[in-house]
């Protein structure tokens, strides 16, 4: 299965405007790894380049700790931005999302490590990655429990992502 931006329009419970008015997809399965624990949402990223329309694309899959899927949304960039510029901004996407529908404890799941780890550093960042994730992390102080996790591309359902 190969990632575009019609993935995300088969994912019910949104409030961001379907890309496809009749989706024929429906959302994968959900594993062990789409549930997080008893009271918590697990935000799964996805940052991609699409080199053949130049453009880019940022979407989060929100679940609960029953692999519910309880919201998603994505956007389109219609400049080819870099994958991890692109995943910055799913994360920052994820937090904004969860931050409007009050939910209080999150864990952002991402497989690029670097934004992963640019996530949890306090050093000031001056790459591309910066301003995003530097706005991630405020938003990351203002929940009662937020996390971060690295999935390994392989585990996620289906995103083939070079971050």
């Amino acid at each position: 299965m190969t990632w575009s931006p019609q993935i995300f329009s088969s994912l019910p419970n949104s409030r961001s405007v379907p890309i496809d008015s009749s989706p024929t997809k429906r959302p994968p399965a959900p594993t062990d790894l789409d549930a997080p624990q008893s009271g918590m949402c697990s935000t799964q990223l996805r940052g991609r380049r699409f080199p053949d329309i130049s453009s880019s694309g940022a979407g989060v899959i929100v679940r609960d700790s029953n692999g519910t899927c309880l919201a998603w949304r994505m956007r389109h960039f219609p400049l080819a931005i870099d994958p991890a510029l692109a995943e910055a901004r799913a994360a920052l996407e994820s937090l904004c999302l969860a931050s409007a529908r009050g939910w209080r404890n999150i864990i952002i799941e991402s497989d690029c490590k670097l934004v992963i780890s640019r996530l949890l550093s306090p050093a000031e960042d001056f790459s591309t990655l910066g301003p995003i994730l530097c706005d991630a992390r405020r938003l990351m102080g203002g929940f009662d429990s937020c996390s971060t996790m690295f999935i390994p591309r392989l585990a996620k359902w289906g995103c083939p992502l070079s971050c």
